[in-house]
């Protein structure tokens, strides 16, 4: 959300008021929001991109939702939204090696593209004939292991490893930065972001 957008959700906030496009007066509403974003929020107030009086109005309590690739039975998921979408009811199933292959797959779109997906298979299947691997989208038909490794997970690559570095080091963060040929800086602050536990 650009910066002069989010003073507007600001005040509306505040005021408990819109202006409707067009109107002079201020019409009051009243709402409950809840937000939801891929983004590191607190990293972005102190870049500069999010605001931070807006952040503590609506950061009040929050939820971190792993996404979909990290939850543990993906197999159970895609058997679950499969059925929520009339799968078997169109009388139309997915063979294991094509459930094998979607639970496997990264989902960079989380949930959203796992759905768009089954939702398409489904149109695109004929009653009484299983969905198998071939009918997969490209990008999905592949091998998980040949599939682009996501930034999150080189994110937890990297954080793992200034841990190991850290532990190594017996908690001296100079050291630790040397050993990975870092800035202590940039060690320090990573770790600290993530609750690493820098000292």
């Amino acid at each position: 959300m650009p910066l002069p957008l989010q003073a507007r959700l600001l005040r509306v906030l505040q005021d408990r008021a819109v202006t409707p496009l067009g109107g002079s007066a201020a019409v009051p509403v009243d709402f409950a929001l809840i937000c939801a974003t891929h983004r590191t929020l607190p990293r972005l107030v102190d870049q500069g991109g999010f605001r931070q009086d807006l952040y503590f109005r609506i950061a009040q309590y929050t939820v971190e939702l792993p996404p979909l690739r990290q939850l543990p039975d993906r197999a159970g998921i895609v058997r679950s939204l499969w059925r929520e979408l009339g799968g078997p009811e169109a009388g139309v199933a997915l063979t294991p090696d094509c459930e094998a292959r979607l639970a496997g797959h990264d989902w960079p779109g989380n949930f959203r593209q796992l759905t768009g997906t089954l939702r398409a298979l489904l149109a695109l299947a004929e009653p009484g004939r299983p969905v198998d691997v071939d009918a997969l989208p490209p990008d999905v038909r592949r091998p998980a292991a040949s599939a682009p490794m996501a930034a999150d997970d080189l994110d937890a690559i990297t954080l793992s490893a200034m841990r190991a570095a850290l532990e190594a080091s017996g908690g001296n963060v100079s050291r630790a930065a040397r050993r990975l040929g870092i800035h202590r800086s940039t060690l320090y602050r990573r770790l600290l972001d993530e609750g690493g536990g820098a000292h």
